[in-house]
């Protein structure tokens, strides 16, 4: 995003919508892949928590 600063006036707006887009399709697809990955709910509730507590200790230690 510090590239931004050193963008022309005009492109600020549609590179900040396109950032928006990529990182709200990017979340979409984690979601979707856990679940597809799954059987039953319960599944998935462990393996969303496996993954949040892997990439929260990965996040703690950076």
């Amino acid at each position: 995003m510090f590239g931004i600063a050193f963008m022309p006036t005009f492109l600020i707006i549609p590179a900040l919508i396109f950032a928006g887009l990529g990182a709200g399709t990017t979340f979409s697809l984690a979601v979707m892949f856990s679940v597809l990955r799954t059987r039953t709910v319960e599944d998935s509730y462990y393996l969303s928590g496996m993954a949040q507590s892997i990439g929260n200790k990965k996040a703690a230690n950076n």
